[in-house]
């Protein structure tokens, strides 16, 4: 097994199990497994408009990626709308940013 292949074999099998890292998530109508990373929550007034804004990451499989997801888009992530503001295929994952304005 090359190294690409261990990287693969190991986040799917280590980084997006459930026992471990990832956790169950629904996006765009899909259950998926992925890892949330990084988020972040602005107040009113400090992006730019009136409205609260809120971020995060999330790292899932790139084959687990639900049709429609694509940069600049909206999506449905947990109930909500969020729009893609960054979507990195990473070694056979995929690094997705979602931004949501409102409450």
């Amino acid at each position: 097994m090359n190294f690409r292949q261990r990287l693969e074999h190991d986040a799917q099998n280590i980084f997006l199990n459930v026992d471990f890292f990832a956790e169950v998530v629904e996006l765009n109508g899909m259950r998926v497994k992925a890892v949330r990373g990084a988020s972040a929550a602005y107040p009113m007034g400090v992006v730019g408009g009136s409205l609260p804004e809120r971020s995060i990451t999330l790292h899932l499989a790139e084959v687990d990626l639900p049709e429609g997801v694509d940069l600049h888009r909206e999506v449905s992530f947990q109930g909500e709308r969020w729009a893609v503001e960054g979507l990195e295929p990473q070694c056979g994952m995929v690094r997705l940013e979602l931004a949501r304005r409102g409450w």
